[in-house]
């Protein structure tokens, strides 16, 4: 099966897949007080010994130095760092009702930083996962987890990742948390695997409780609007308990922010948190450009080569195949075709 890959720009637009939205659970930080999250607005501490998450004013030097939300942050957000103790996680959690409609949209809008010994540097920056959950391969519920982590190359000066579990029709997992390029099946080096540090992102998924899916993933920088979105085959990629209701999971009934790298300098900031009853993703894909073979972002030589040696036989980007009209047959149509649009570029 072929993925939709989008790339967009900038825009206020939701981006509906399908169904309609009803608000379910909306927290922009504004109504909150600076101190301890917990407490407040219904959320708690899950697991005694953590850190606590606070809510704290942007570009505050003595509460982490949160750059300021670009995309309506308002003068407030919530924000973490994990400390050295054993059970030094920063955690924050509270009840959602996930139960009276088939699909929800997660949205939020995302930061992190490092202000730690870069000795004491650890892979995981922080993950916001409906609960309970379980292990990725054992989970004990229905629903996902969003994680951030530091990239092979262990630069904390530099990119970082998001990821999501897939799963199967079965509930068989199809890969681990630790690389998102494989777990999506296309796209190398793309918007998942770039993020920045002391950057505000925007991320959504969409999450179907009765036929088990995940319908879509998407995150945009909200600094210029890049970004882009994956929204799968139908019935190719599952949440935790793979198709719904057949595996009898029952379906969350919270979420959980988490920091990680305990005591190593990981700060994690959330803002404009939205759950919404239907199937929309927060960000807004346009059209992609199929010139862009190799799905770099870029119009340009290597997306000719990459295309031509597809063609020919060799092995193509993941998620293209040399059937670029797709019409079934991988021929002179079809590369006719790509030069045209090659040439042609994109907007």
């Amino acid at each position: 099966m072929k993925t939709r890959v989008c790339a967009f720009a900038a825009s206020a637009a939701m981006v509906a897949i399908s169904g309609t939205a009803l608000g379910q659970y909306s927290q922009n930080c504004e109504a909150l007080t600076t101190g301890i999250l917990p407490g407040q607005d219904n959320w708690f501490q899950p697991v005694a010994g953590s850190n606590e998450w606070n809510v704290v004013g942007y570009e505050d030097e003595a509460m982490f130095n949160i750059a300021l939300n670009p995309a309506g942050g308002g003068e407030l957000c919530v924000a973490a760092t994990a400390n050295a103790s054993a059970n030094g996680f920063a955690r924050g959690q509270r009840f959602v009702d996930w139960s009276s409609n088939d699909s929800y949209t997660v949205c939020f809008d995302f930061y992190a930083d490092y202000q730690g010994d870069e000795t004491l540097h650890a892979s995981n920056v922080g993950s916001i996962s409906t609960q309970p959950f379980g292990a990725t391969t054992a989970p004990s519920n229905q629903g996902t987890n969003t994680l951030f982590y530091y990239n092979i190359d262990g630069d904390i000066t530099s990119d970082y990742s998001i990821s999501w579990p897939i799963y199967d029709a079965a509930g068989g997992s199809d890969g681990a948390f630790y690389n998102p390029d494989d777990l999506a099946g296309t796209w190398p080096a793309g918007p998942f695997s770039t993020l920045k540090l002391r950057k505000w992102y925007r991320v959504s998924y969409v999450m179907n409780f009765v036929t088990g899916e995940l319908g879509g993933v998407g995150i945009e920088d909200l600094s210029n609007g890049s970004g882009g979105a994956y929204i799968p085959d139908p019935g190719s990629w599952h949440i935790a308990g793979g198709a719904g209701n057949a595996l009898a999971l029952p379906r969350p009934d919270q979420l959980r922010f988490f920091v990680g790298g305990q005591g190593n300098g990981n700060v994690v900031a959330i803002d404009n948190i939205n759950i919404t009853a239907g199937n929309t993703l927060c960000v807004d894909p346009t059209e992609p450009c199929p010139a862009d073979f190799n799905g770099d972002g870029f119009v340009d030589g290597f997306d000719y080569d990459d295309f031509v040696a597809c063609f020919e036989g060799d092995p193509c980007p993941p998620g293209q195949d040399a059937d670029y009209n797709n019409d079934g047959f991988p021929d002179g149509f079809d590369y006719d075709e790509f030069v045209a649009d090659f040439e042609e570029g994109c907007l």
